[in-house]
């Protein structure tokens, strides 16, 4: 591919694409809704604020990225800081109109894209901003779920707080990646967040359902590697542990879904090793 092309691809994290979809259709089915054609703008806006959201990080990061980072797109001089951050604002632009399009909850959308942002521009040396990545996931699940049913279903929000206090943990972690330090104990914790809306679930429906016990061992399996790999000491351990934890998201969101819609409980997690291999080609971080 053209070396532009690929930079594109980088800056848009596109490995990562996956579990943004996951993330909508956990929300939408949650809320009740049936995957027909209003679920395709809610997946392409989902897509399009994501990686708007990436693309807007690295620009804002460009400095601290030609000391630490000098390979990534733009302090290599591939891409112009001044066309990542138009595209930023094109593609945050696009993907709003996208989840308002497929019947998201206005003030969701709003929501999210203004905890992106915030992010963005303030999460270096502040640090609450990993709390506001946290929320990123959570209104995206919240605004999925309330584009097929509601503006708040409660099983979509248990899922979508889980999903945040994972997202959470995960980006503490990112914070050692450039100097492979070690992870604060309060991430490790969150990253058991998912078992607490596991727990709630419980008491709210049947989560007996085999398919549901397979994806929580899978997950509890997956997620376990991966902190075996950020306390190791390996050289780029963070990174890679990172990009794994990321894709365990996809595992996440087939336990959610697993007790009512098996197959596609089925389906998430058996596109976890596609995540991976995409990773291999474009990274995740």
């Amino acid at each position: 591919m053209p070396p532009k092309l690929i930079a594109l691809l980088t800056l848009s994290r596109v490995s990562n694409l996956p579990t943004v979809w996951g993330n909508c259709l956990a929300g939408w089915l949650l809320a009740g809704g049936r995957v027909e054609w209003e679920f395709i703008p809610l997946i392409v806006g989902a897509s399009l604020i994501y990686s708007g959201g990436m693309v807007l990080n690295d620009a804002a990061d460009a400095e601290f990225d030609r000391e630490h980072r000098p390979e990534r797109p733009i302090p290599s001089g591939v891409i112009s800081r001044t066309a990542a951050w138009g595209l930023a604002i094109a593609f945050l632009a696009l993907g709003s109109c996208g989840l308002v399009a497929a019947g998201a909850f206005v003030p969701w959308v709003v929501l999210l894209v203004v905890a992106v942002v915030v992010y963005d521009l303030w999460h270096k040396g502040w640090s609450p901003s990993a709390y506001v990545m946290g929320a990123c996931r959570t209104l995206l699940y919240l605004a999925a779920a309330s584009a097929a049913g509601g503006w708040f279903p409660l099983l979509a929000a248990v899922w979508g707080a889980g999903l945040g206090a994972y997202t959470v943990g995960i980006t503490l972690a990112a914070r050692g990646e450039a100097a492979d330090e070690r992870v604060p104990w309060l991430g490790l914790v969150l990253l058991g967040a998912p078992l607490v809306s596991a727990a709630v679930t419980l008491m709210m429906r049947d989560v007996t359902a085999p398919m549901a016990q397979v994806c929580l061992v899978a997950w509890l399996g997956w997620t376990g590697y991966c902190v075996v790999v950020l306390r190791g000491d390996g050289e780029g351990r963070v990174g890679r542990a990172v990009g794994f934890l990321i894709a365990g998201m996809l595992l996440i969101d087939a336990l959610a879904v697993a007790p009512t819609f098996p197959w596609f409980g089925l389906g998430l997690m058996a596109a976890l090793p596609g995540v991976l291999m995409w990773q291999r080609k474009i990274a995740a971080t």
